[in-house]
């Protein structure tokens, strides 16, 4: 796999001309459930210059999609801009048409890319909607299913949230509340990291959809937190 050919994520430029280094500190879900896979993420990510980490005062927040896709397959990406490059690599490359053996073959060849640190990368196709994979690349790589639920990305106790009320494989729609509820407590928890914004994706046997967007601050998902959390504390305390 070509490790260095630009896949179309520039990185951020800052004044002075100099390239930043993008950095894909994120949040997201992955919902199965019983008619197809809903994936939700932020939109933040930032940037600052290579050999100076730390220098926190020159980063800089953009809002941009995590999400790498086409017809057929999907990607959500988390850790450096050599996620995005890797995720852009399978979406262009992999053949939506192999075998789940042999797909499963080419991912455990991408998860074993040589590089430093992680990247963690989530991948759907259309038509093997019972699970994705959550590929993990980088030294040590590894492979493995998601049948459930996941959170990936930033260490957030809001993963919390999808353990103790998955309500299990549930039509999309129903699952819906949960994936902003949980994306909203990680924005709550490390607003530095986790925002922008939110982004939705359903991949269903119509294939990928639009996705649906929530912007930073949308009452729709404070009304929905507001009545989750009404809903949690009349069941503690009756």
């Amino acid at each position: 796999m070509p490790q260095n050919r630009d896949m179309g994520h520039p990185a951020i430029s800052p004044a002075g001309g100099l390239d930043n280094e993008v950095l894909l500190v994120t949040f997201q879900i992955v919902f199965v459930g019983s008619d197809g896979i809903l994936v939700g993420s932020d939109r933040k990510t930032y940037a600052q210059p290579p050999g100076i980490r730390g220098a926190r005062q020159f980063i800089q927040f953009e809002q941009q999609s995590k999400i790498t896709r086409n017809e057929r397959v999907l990607c959500a990406c988390s850790g450096n801009q050599e996620a995005s490059r890797i995720a852009r690599e399978i979406v262009d490359t992999l053949d939506p048409d192999l075998s789940e053996i042999q797909w499963k073959r080419e991912l455990d060849r991408v998860s074993r890319i040589q590089m430093e640190g992680y990247a963690q990368i989530v991948v759907v196709r259309k038509g093997w909607l019972d699970h994705a994979i959550w590929v993990v690349a980088g030294p040590q790589g590894h492979t493995s299913q998601i049948k459930d639920k996941r959170c990936i990305g930033a260490n957030t106790s809001a993963c919390f949230l999808t353990e103790n009320f998955w309500p299990g494989r549930q039509p999309i729609q129903q699952l819906i509340p949960l994936a902003l509820v949980v994306l909203d407590y990680a924005r709550t928890e490390f607003p530095t990291e986790v925002g922008g914004g939110f982004e939705l994706f359903r991949v269903t046997s119509d294939g990928i959809a639009e996705p649906e967007i929530y912007v930073e601050g949308d009452k729709r998902i404070a009304r929905i937190r507001n009545s989750f959390e009404r809903r949690v504390k009349s069941t503690l305390f009756p």
